[in-house]
């Protein structure tokens, strides 16, 4: 206080006729520094004015000046006309400052600061190209480069379907490689899709293109072909929302291990009614997910999730399910529970639900359903990540992940894989839909062959579960698209690889045996699946029968036994490996 009451005493003296020009200049910007540090701005203002006036080409009064405006900034409305006003007016008495002394570094990073604070990108980065030019300070020089590659990336990012503050994502050139790599993994098929309701785990996906989920009561087709890179819980790391094309809640997102690698974190499947999940945007413009299920008339569930620090954590959980034993209902609500008779549950006090008055969105992005709608696919997003690493390191966007185009091979090769997962795992395939095909069925032998020469093999399948029938199968690619063949169910049936002596061609036969004059041959290749059966009849139809039986003599006589497959090796591990070489190009 003694320092202040000095200091107000000298100037009085040198303000009223004592001492030269640049003393009382010197006079008039303490003033104004001590008038400010008792927060009487207007007095502060009035004293580095007089100090400008006296001096206007020395640039300490317009400085003292911008700190002014910043403290009745800081001490104004937040948002408010009048904050933004002084901000603005701080940024430009720094100008002003610097238009007198070029070469003070300081100013510059003062200017340069409120610059970014203000979300002046253009002023902020001509002032750095300027400072970094004037004074040939290293610190302004660095940070001139990282703006130019900041505001690069934010040209990024604007560009591709991307939910938060642009402004404050903190994603790094090598995180924006890993995403890629991600992401060219799921169209490779190299990731095992979101576990469904009771779908193959282990079945090969192509985030591009369709595959088949069982749900509650039946299968239905999704996909992952739809991505927005989304800063969910507003802390500036964005999380990858991969969704489906072809069906409502069923999506998957990726957040970020203590490691910063990108991991899946949460999905959904909608079983078909049973569940359901979605996202939404909250008023402070975080996104959360609320999941809901339901496992019948007595028992329903809620969870909402939140977004934070990469990962996702229950912040919200309700059920109510019915015990039967006890005969009441359970109420658990974020881990508090409560029981209730059925006549307190039936005579408890309900809220109605009170529309909540929609409040206007002031937020500096588009919300999260307005990026949705722009969702691009995943080659696209490979793209945007490429660009983005491009962009802060000054490198080359053609470098970083890539996905290339599947071939034919490695559709076909990806479909036959699957069916002998399905098969293997869920005992039926759900490409054949004969009513009369057993379920429970088990994988026992696989064979891939060329049957006919052209370039693409053939798969086949034989089943030999618990009891003694025989089911077989030939699965091939045709017309651009898997087609499976069953040669249907047999008691101690044979199965043989047989080829046809005139052509050379592979085919499969089953043939099932049920007395001297009854047994069942059928023949499948690669174009045609057919069955003749010779029954005994009556005493009547032994010249029909005869008739029959030579015509299946001269069709068997057509081919030769290559193998008899029961008695072969099983080949289900070498297929599956073979299939695996396949989709990846032998890589």
């Amino acid at each position: 206080m003694k320092r202040f009451v000095w200091l107000l005493v000298a100037a009085v003296l040198l303000l009223s006729g004592c001492g030269n020009k640049e003393e009382k200049y010197t006079a008039y910007c303490e003033q104004g520094t001590a008038s400010l540090s008792q927060q009487e701005y207007e007095q502060a203002m009035e004293a580095f004015g007089k100090a400008a006036d006296l001096l206007p080409d020395r640039p300490e009064a317009y400085q003292g000046r911008a700190e002014v405006y910043l403290a009745m900034a800081e001490a104004a409305e937040e948002g408010s006309e009048e904050q933004t006003s002084a901000y603005a007016s701080a940024l430009a008495e720094y100008e002003a400052a610097i238009q007198r002394d070029s070469g003070n570094a300081e100013l510059y990073q003062k200017a340069i600061e409120l610059c970014r604070q203000m979300g002046e990108e253009d002023k902020l980065l001509a002032l750095l190209q300027s400072g970094a030019e004037a004074t040939g300070d290293r610190t302004l020089k660095e940070a001139l480069e990282t703006e130019r590659s900041r505001q690069a990336a934010a040209e990024v990012l604007s560009a591709m379907p991307y939910y938060g503050d642009i402004s404050k994502c903190r994603m790094t050139a090598d995180q924006a490689v890993l995403l890629g790599l991600l992401i060219a993994h799921g169209l490779q098929g190299d990731i095992e899709p979101f576990s469904g309701y009771s779908q193959p785990v282990d079945q090969v996906v192509f985030w591009n293109d369709p595959y088949t989920v069982q749900g509650y009561d039946g299968y239905y087709e999704t996909d992952r072909s739809l991505m927005v890179l989304g800063d969910f819980s507003g802390e500036g790391l964005p999380y990858l929302y991969c969704f489906s094309s072809l069906a409502d809640n069923s999506f998957e997102i990726y957040g970020w291990d203590e490691y910063g690698k990108p991991v899946r974190i949460i999905g959904e499947e909608a079983y078909n009614g049973r569940q359901e999940g979605y996202l939404f945007e909250t008023e402070n413009g975080k996104v959360k997910m609320c999941e809901s299920g339901s496992s019948g008339a007595d028992s329903h569930s809620r969870s909402v999730y939140t977004f934070l620090q990469g990962r996702v954590e229950e912040s919200e959980s309700y059920l109510e399910e019915y015990s039967y034993e006890l005969g009441e209902w359970k109420i658990v609500e974020n881990g508090e529970v409560n029981y209730y008779t059925e006549e307190e549950w039936a005579n408890r006090d309900v809220e109605e639900p009170v529309e909540e008055e929609k409040t206007e969105r002031n937020l500096p992005y588009r919300s999260f359903e307005e990026v949705v709608v722009c969702a691009c696919s995943p080659s696209e997003m490979i793209q945007y990540l490429n660009q983005y690493r491009a962009a802060l390191t000054d490198g080359d966007a053609s470098q970083g992940a890539y996905a290339a185009e599947h071939t034919e091979e490695e559709y076909m090769a990806k479909d036959m894989y699957n069916i002998m997962i399905e098969l293997d795992q869920m005992g039926t395939l759900s490409d054949i839909t004969a009513p009369e095909m057993p379920w429970g069925l088990t994988l026992d032998y696989a064979r891939l062959l060329d049957m006919n020469g052209d370039g693409m093999k053939e798969l086949i399948l034989v089943s030999q579960n618990d009891t003694s029938y025989t089911n077989a199968f030939l699965v091939q690619w045709a017309d651009g698209q898997i087609q499976a063949s069953w040669l249907g169910t047999g008691l101690d049936a044979a199965v043989s690889l047989v080829r046809e002596k005139s052509s050379g061609e592979y085919a499969l036969q089953m043939v099932e045996y049920q007395g001297p004059q009854q047994h069942t041959c059928t023949f499948a290749d690669r174009t045609d699946s057919f069955s003749l059966g010779i029954g005994p009849g009556d005493e009547s139809s032994q010249e029909e029968y005869d008739r029959l039986y030579a015509a299946y003599e001269a069709n068997c006589a057509r081919y030769e036994v290559i193998e008899d497959i029961l008695n072969g090796d099983s080949q289900v591990e070498e297929s599956l490996e073979e299939l695996r070489a396949m989709m990846t190009g032998g890589n």
